[in-house]
């Protein structure tokens, strides 16, 4: 997620795996994460909101303008497999996954917050044209 106004909104979903493709898992209403979940590198992390699957959560950036932002799903990694730490996890290995640079399926995921910054030119700018 990027932008230039605070808070960035990050979206989430939960998803399965189909066999052929991931899959938004919209039966799922009983994950429940919190903002203590969240690894932010001192970003203010808001409370999540899921709802079928889907849902966002809310991030205010500090002085730093570029951060990793994690979700904690099993705690402490002692063996630095690409874990993150948290100051609390929901003890949910099973929503864990084989994400770089991980070789089992017991990493969290991980995501990317970039403040400050425009989206690129060609996505949502007005097209100018001269004519002479």
């Amino acid at each position: 997620v990027y932008g230039y106004a605070a808070p960035l909104q990050l979206p989430l979903e939960l998803q399965y795996w189909s066999g052929k493709s991931w899959v938004t898992n919209s039966d799922d209403v009983c994950t429940t994460l919190s903002a203590s979940h969240f690894s932010a590198g001192g970003w203010t992390v808001g409370t999540p909101t899921l709802t079928a699957g889907k849902g966002k959560v809310a991030l205010t950036p500090n002085a730093s303008r570029n951060v990793n932002v994690c979700v904690d799903l099993a705690g402490a990694d002692p063996a630095g497999r690409g874990s993150c730490v948290a100051a609390a996890h929901p003890a949910m290995p099973w929503l864990q996954s084989k994400w770089p640079p991980g070789t089992e399926f017991d990493n969290d995921p991980v995501a990317r917050a970039s403040f400050g910054i425009f989206s690129p030119e060609g996505r949502k700018g007005v097209y100018n044209r001269e004519m002479y």
